[in-house]
């Protein structure tokens, strides 16, 4: 009990350090798209090592299943990061962090609706406490970053977060481990991000060589972004 409790822990605090890492690789000019790229695609390579090394059989999945893992990689894992990245860039993480956590809330009600879970008074109340509790650490004290995108954002990445747990929960009950359900997740969100940012590359590579060399303008309003989004300027010097 102690280990599980320990893991829970650990996995806690290095959630919460992901924030920082991804405003960190922000202000390294990568963006959301590339931040998912190495996050997921490293995972990728964790977990299929750790398949490797203790049972290469994991590797199997039956084609009728494919539903599953592209549920937990593409509409779950992909959609869930690229929306949090983007609400951590435009938000304060704590802004950020209690809006994800309108999860539990969402998984409660699809899986009343898909598994036909009960609703008790007990789950009510602690989901209840976590929230109450999650708010408390999060947004007592300071001034917060509010916006319209932000809120839509972070609403979306509580809602691709709790489709994990609903796509992992059908996986699960085909047989396939925990391992495997994180192999192919982080494999198939590694893949689709890649082909986002290969998109988005071939979009600005297109732009330089068509349209900025003549125009007057030294930025490109084609596409939002939010990288400079809060930012204070002035002259120095």
């Amino acid at each position: 009990m102690r280990k599980y409790t320990a893991s829970v822990i650990a996995a806690g605090c290095l959630w919460g350090l992901m924030g920082l890492f991804t405003r960190t690789l922000a202000a390294c000019g990568v963006d959301a798209t590339g931040a998912i790229v190495l996050r997921c695609g490293i995972a990728a390579l964790l977990f299929g090592a750790t398949i490797l090394v203790r049972d290469p059989k994991q590797f199997r999945i039956r084609l009728r299943d494919f539903w599953c893992f592209f549920g937990t990689g593409i509409c779950s894992l992909l959609f869930f990061t690229y929306c949090y990245f983007q609400a951590i860039t435009i938000m304060d993480l704590s802004t950020a962090a209690v809006l994800l956590y309108t999860a539990p809330s969402i998984v409660m009600v699809l899986s009343l609706l898909l598994f036909h879970e009960r609703i008790t008074a007990q789950k009510l109340l602690a989901l209840v406490l976590a929230f109450a509790g999650c708010c408390l650490v999060s947004l007592v004290g300071g001034e917060h970053k509010l916006s319209a995108a932000g809120i839509l954002y972070g609403l979306g990445a509580g809602f691709g977060y709790a489709l994990y747990s609903i796509f992992a929960r059908y996986a699960l009950d085909r047989g396939y481990s925990s391992n495997t359900i994180n192999f192919y997740s982080c494999l198939l969100t590694t893949i689709g991000a890649a082909i986002g940012l290969l998109r988005q590359t071939v979009y600005y590579d297109r732009y330089v060589k068509t349209a900025y060399a003549g125009s007057p303008l030294q930025y490109h309003f084609g596409r939002t972004t939010h990288q400079l989004y809060g930012s204070k300027w002035g002259i120095v010097g």
